[in-house]
């Protein structure tokens, strides 16, 4: 080579890269601890006669590369006079630059002219087992390999390859005459000493401060998690990432911190510090898979295992059977475990062995000379859910290669290269055994509903089908339910919120307001027991997607918009309602004292007009007594009536009666209060001297004036249709996306109870919950008192909140919304108990706003319009039926009837940077935004 001018260097060059001007220009790492095979391979390279080459055979890792740039680092220090070259050519590189039949065999011929005795060349193949298919066509078998042989044989020209053992074996099969000038060294993985002084040195030349516990601790995680083949390589590829991100000492947290970016773990699962918490990973998968909780069981004590560390580090972390019929989550429960344990859903590989059926479309899975489809895919993602789909419907030999891959953790493809499953979890599904039956059957909630095989017939249908050696490798068969009506309605409701927070609602700003009878229709429509969810998912697309394009696409964007979604006529109806504008009169709107000044009348005309108002309010509750003499009248005929011998003879007409009474009671008491105040005002007007006092009689009798105002709205009613309790709803509307996090439910809640204390009724809590997905941020309140339905009936609709965002006044694009829906039913509707199913259960760990807190999750059924109700309950077991009946009764009369929901915007509270409310029907507006929500809103109330 001393001999070779400049210019036959540079061609050389072209080949491939040249190691050794790499080392020399610092570029090239130093291997460490591969001492006895560089010599060997050194000895092998000056030989004097005979064959030059060798062949470096070890699994990926074991440090094949690294002994090569080692060998022509020692060339150049060791031999410099002899201007040594290595030249890196992989396989593809000899036809580089060719086109036409011939011309790779000159660039070939080339290559060994310029690599030949007496120069100083080394010819590095990394993939010398490939050699035997380049140059290849249909009409010749004339290949790079056997053209090559020849010289390798002569010595003439220096060739040092790289393969894995298996890789050798199959490969150079149409030239194996490259075989025997090729000499084998065997390069096996280190084990942990030898790797932690190789990280040692490693961690030297990168200039990087690692403790020896930290290197420890990294082998150790190199060992589970590593993707890099066999030791050393992939703990020296793992350094190497953390000394990228590191900016001093490397702390086990940064190693764990890199491991974590490099795998998809999350960092929880891979610190031995951090503690995993089962509820978590419960709630995580059970929000994606809904009524499997066995299923997800078995996934959380997979997500166990790996965390503990104590899974087989021989076999895939995981190996399960999902068994169920179609469409009831077993893809969903995979895809949920590769976003918990790798990061994203992506990292499912999911394949249909349906579409391997055949003996040649089997060999597609591991390939030929190409990437097989599975192999290929683990190989570019080792941490995977691997997820054969309908695996009874595969190839026989696709069970074998199960078996290979169940118990040795490892594929080997067409090309005879070894594919590590060891990071991978691996999850078959399959219907055998597993067909729904819908027949009626009487159960707790005496629906008729889907019928599961037992589980032990599953057991046998899969026995029979498939081999035991085949079913003995398989850590664990999940078997999943049939999808269940319960089940089938929290699944509406989540392909329902996923439809509405698309980027046509969300960009707009727009909330959505869901009437609980859209629901019902969607179950009715779409709820299969037979084919699971996916037929509910083509209902909710189908039926809420084209009524909501078409108003969304035909209704310009204003602002505060609320669309409304509904069932009229038994289709889903769509409509927008904008926010009215920006108008009203201001009005004081609670009774307090006002601030005014003393010199703003006279003092004669403020005594005299305090007098004067206390008069009409007398003789006004005088007229409300007269007017009160029909009720009195019924008063006294329930009275007599619940005397007689054959009163309850008829319950519900007896009860019906009872409960007249108690409203007629009540009302006639209220009156008696309202003479008594307004009387105990009119003599304090009359002793009032002072001008001060008469102001502040003036405010007391404004107030009680309009109490009395209310009751003769009351008076008006008949007890015994429209005087019932108030049950009252308030639910938070599907937010835009900045319309979280102003409490609305709470407030809107907060203020009706506070008014309803006012007033003397009572107030129970009889559902709270916080937060959640979409719909469950709701609150029930039971009002008992007189007329309390009648008078909170002008609550319903919209209540809209807003505030400010990044110090901006409110405005259309420039706040955060929030839209309440309050509706009001009468307390007095029952359902006959064999009407309803009742479902509870305990809540770990509730959240609520008010008193009391839910203990229990109560799901309420209606049989035969399967109207639902699912209630955080405060209570016990033993008043669900009772206390919630009439909740559920309300829905289920207002579906009967199709009646409409308000659609329209009851009031509107500015809570920044001006406190502000509005009310749209009397278009009565204030400042006083602080006690509205205490309660004052009687201004608000009928009569308007």
């Amino acid at each position: 080579m001393q001999q070779s001018d400049e210019h036959e260097r540079e061609s050389l060059a072209a080949y491939g890269l040249d190691l050794v001007a790499e080392f020399r220009e610092g570029r090239l790492p130093r291997a460490r601890s591969v001492d006895a095979t560089v010599h060997a391979l050194w000895e092998i390279v000056h030989a004097p006669t005979g064959s030059r080459s060798a062949v470096l055979l070890g699994e990926s890792g074991t440090g094949k590369t690294a002994v090569v740039q080692e060998l022509a680092a020692r060339l150049a220090e060791l031999e410099p006079e002899r201007d040594w070259m290595v030249v890196r050519v992989t396989s593809g590189e000899f036809l580089l630059g060719t086109k036409y039949i011939g011309e790779w065999e000159t660039r070939l011929a080339r290559l060994v002219e310029l690599a030949s005795r007496p120069r100083s060349v080394v010819v590095y193949i990394p993939d010398v087992e490939l050699l035997d298919g380049v140059g290849t066509t249909s009409t010749s078998d004339s290949n790079v390999a056997s053209l090559l042989t020849p010289y390798l044989e002569s010595g003439q020209v220096c060739v040092v390859g790289e393969s894995t053992p298996s890789g050798f074996a199959a490969g150079l099969r149409r030239a194996p005459g490259l075989r025997r000038p090729l000499q084998p060294l065997r390069l096996a993985p280190t084990d942990t000493p030898q790797t932690l002084r190789v990280l040692e040195g490693v961690g030297a030349d990168l200039g990087l401060e690692v403790p020896r516990p930290t290197l420890e601790r990294l082998v150790e995680f190199a060992d589970l998690f590593g993707v890099a083949g066999e030791q050393p390589g992939r703990s020296v590829d793992l350094l190497r990432r953390v000394a990228e991100r590191a900016d001093g000492p490397v702390s086990p947290r940064l190693v764990l911190e890199t491991l974590s970016a490099t795998t998809g773990l999350p960092t929880a699962l891979l610190d031995d510090d951090q503690a995993l918490d089962p509820s978590a990973v419960r709630d995580f998968m059970t929000r994606r898979v809904m009524g499997q909780p066995r299923a997800v069981e078995a996934v959380v004590d997979l997500v166990t295992l790996v965390k503990a560390g104590l899974t087989d580090p021989r076999r895939p972390l995981g190996v399960m059977l999902f068994v169920g019929p179609t469409g009831v989550g077993k893809t969903e429960l995979a895809r949920a475990l590769a976003e918990y344990l790798f990061g994203s859903p992506e990292r499912l590989l999911r394949f249909d062995l349906s579409e391997y059926a055949s003996y040649e479309s089997y060999e597609r899975l591991i390939g030929g000379r190409n990437d097989g489809t599975l192999t290929g895919a683990v190989r570019e993602r080792p941490f995977s859910v691997v997820l054969l789909d309908e695996v009874e419907k595969a190839h026989t030999n696709v069970f074998d290669l199960c078996l290979q891959l169940f118990d040795a953790g490892r594929l080997t493809d067409g090309s005879g290269r070894t594919v590590d499953f060891r990071r991978t979890i691996v999850i078959l599904t399959s219907n055998v055994g597993s067909a729904v039956r819908t027949e009626a059957s009487v159960g707790f909630s005496g629906e008729s509903g889907p019928r599961a095989p037992e589980t032990e017939d599953v057991q046998r249908e899969l026995e029979r089908f498939f081999r035991p050696e085949f079913l003995n490798r398989i850590g664990q068969v999940v078997h999943f339910a049939p999808l269940d009506l319960d089940t089938a309605e929290q699944i509406a409701r989540r392909e329902l919120n996923d439809v509405l927070a698309r980027s046509g609602i969300a960009r707009r700003g727009l909330q959505v307001d869901v009437d609980p009878a859209l629901v019902a229709l969607l179950l009715e429509r779409g709820y299969s027991a037979a084919f699971g969810a996916r037929p509910l998912k083509r209902t909710v697309e189908q039926q809420v997607l084209l009524p909501l394009a078409r108003v969304i696409a035909r209704s310009p964007r204003v602002g505060d918009e609320v669309l409304h979604l509904t069932v009229k006529h038994g289709e889903v109806a769509v409509k927008l309602v904008s926010q009215p504008a920006e108008e009203g009169r201001e009005a004081r709107l609670v009774p307090v004292p006002r601030q005014r000044s003393v010199d703003a009348a006279p003092e004669s005309a403020s005594l005299e007009s305090a007098r004067a108002a206390a008069a009409r309010l007398v003789a006004r509750v005088e007229d409300l007594e007269r007017a009160a003499l029909p009720v009195v009248g019924l008063r006294g005929e329930l009275v007599e009536r619940s005397g007689a011998p054959d009163f309850w003879s008829d319950r519900d007409l007896a009860l019906a009666d009872l409960d007249a009474l108690h409203r007629c009671d009540g009302l006639l008491t209220e009156i008696e209060g309202a003479v008594d105040r307004a009387r105990r005002a009119a003599e304090w007007a009359l002793r009032t001297t002072k001008p001060r006092d008469a102001l502040a009689v003036l405010d007391r009798v404004e107030d009680l004036d309009r109490r009395t105002r209310q009751l003769e709205f009351l008076v008006a009613r008949d007890p015994r249709s429209e005087l019932s309790d108030a049950l009252v709803e308030i639910s938070l509307v599907h937010p835009s996306g900045e319309g979280e996090g102003l409490d609305g439910v709470g407030r809107v809640g907060r203020m009706v109870r506070a008014w309803a204390r006012r007033r003397g009724y009572a107030v129970r809590v009889l559902h709270d919950r916080v937060g959640g997905e979409t719909y469950e941020d709701s609150a029930v309140l039971a009002i008992d008192g007189a007329g309390a339905c009648a008078m909170l009936r002008g609550e319903e609709g919209l209540h809209l909140f807003r505030s400010q965002i990044d110090g901006q006044r409110p405005g259309p694009r420039r706040a955060r919304r929030e839209s309440v829906r309050v509706d009001v039913h009468p307390a007095d509707l029952s359902l006959a108990a064999d009407e309803v199913g009742v479902q509870c259960s305990a809540l770990p760990s509730p959240h609520g706003r008010f008193d009391r807190r839910p203990r229990l999750e109560v799901v309420l059924t209606h049989r035969a319009s399967r109207a639902r109700l699912c209630c955080w309950f405060p209570g016990a077991r033993e008043e669900v039926g009772e206390t919630l009946g009439g909740l559920l009764a309300a829905r289920v009369a207002r579906m009967a009837a199709e009646r409409q929901r308000a659609q329209a915007v009851v009031r509107r509270y500015d809570l920044d940077p001006e406190p502000r409310v509005r009310d749209v029907r009397t278009s009565h507006s204030s400042n006083q935004l602080a006690r509205v929500l205490e309660g004052g809103i009687d201004e608000f109330l009928p009569p308007f």
